[in-house]
């Protein structure tokens, strides 16, 4: 006959539970600390790519528009300017295309030479202020026939060109500024005086314009640093609209977001050889913005949120010198600094 022990019921004493919930607890411990590493990790990254997007987008607009400063068509030499200066709505800063470039440099206290707060509203202290003026090679159309300097210019189309805009026509032996004053559908382009600014009286050209000269709309920018209806500090671009209510507007675009600050050198040519022999801020290109061949640019981006980055304490040197000159900042968000140079396409072989 077979006999049975009775073992009784066995199980984890309260020693080894206890153990058990602290070696359990100590690898949770491990896990969370790799998962919102991992997390922290991928959020940051995120945002540095971001930020690196945002200041190639940026660079990429600012070069294509630098580049293209002072395009006058088949003519490359000086326009002649047909508006009315004293007229409503005349705004010097886009509609004076004596040069290709101008700006603005801050100086810790304000710009120089000092700002019109009319024309450029909202500028953020820090960042300078570029100027670039061209002419729209996309939107253009073509003179045909034989035209006074007097007379209404004939062209295949009006399309793209609407009654107030400001255009530049040009052969390869001159070129001429005017606001188009009529509305007519039709094949014409005149440039009279009952719009505001208005052109010179008499309306007359400096030359008469046979078929293959073209007009091409103006597109004078201003690019510039301020704060976005969010509050961050962004890359913004103005143009000046002649269509826009009785006397043209100013309108403000955002470009980039998080662009902190912008600060510009001009490469200047002093002795006539179209090659760079100094680079200089706004108030020492300001004696002859004639001479600047080349605008150096660097850009301070931040990201658009603080992480788990260690406070940034650093300072930031922008115009290269050596000497930071900006910070710091003492936030939590990420930061770098970009740096381009580009050439007057127009002013350099």
């Amino acid at each position: 006959m077979m006999s049975y022990r009775n073992l009784g019921q066995r199980g984890m004493s309260l020693v080894e539970l206890l153990v058990a919930m602290v070696i359990g607890l100590v690898l949770l411990g491990g896990v969370y600390q790799v998962f919102t590493g991992s997390t922290t990790s991928s959020r940051e990254n995120q945002q540095f790519s971001r930020l690196q997007e945002n200041a190639r987008f940026a660079m990429e607009i600012l070069g294509r528009e630098i580049r293209a400063a002072g395009y006058t068509g088949c003519f490359g030499g000086d326009l002649v300017n047909n508006l009315k200066p004293t007229g409503t709505g005349y705004v010097a800063e886009f509609l004076d295309f004596t040069n290709a470039v101008e700006g603005y440099d801050w100086n810790g206290a304000g710009w120089t030479p000092a700002i019109d707060t009319t024309v450029i509203p909202s500028a953020a202290g820090g960042g300078d202020i570029l100027i670039v003026r061209g002419i729209d090679d996309d939107d253009r159309v073509e003179i045909t026939g034989n035209n006074s300097n007097s007379a209404n210019l004939q062209v295949v189309s009006r399309t793209g060109i609407d009654q107030k805009d400001i255009v530049v026509v040009s052969d390869c032996t001159g070129g001429d500024i005017f606001q188009v004053t009529n509305n007519n559908p039709a094949a014409t382009l005149a440039h009279g005086v009952s719009t505001n600014p208005g052109n010179l009286s008499p309306p007359k050209l400096s030359k008469g314009y046979k078929s293959g000269a073209e007009v091409y709309k103006i597109r004078s920018l201003i690019f510039y640093i301020r704060n976005n209806p969010s509050g961050v500090l962004s890359l913004y671009r103005l143009r000046w609209d002649g269509t826009s209510g009785a006397s043209g507007a100013v309108v403000a675009e955002e470009l980039v977001q998080g662009v902190e600050v912008m600060q510009i050198r001009y490469g200047i040519d002093t002795n006539g050889d179209r090659q760079v022999d100094s680079y200089v801020t706004a108030a020492g290109a300001a004696a002859d913005w004639s001479e600047v061949v080349a605008v150096r640019i660097a850009l301070l981006l931040q990201t658009e949120i603080g992480g788990k980055t260690p406070v940034d304490t650093a300072s930031y040197d922008l115009d290269g010198d050596g000497n930071p000159d900006y910070g710091p900042i003492n936030d939590r968000r990420m930061r770098r600094v970009f740096k381009a140079t580009f050439t007057l396409r127009n002013k350099v072989p």
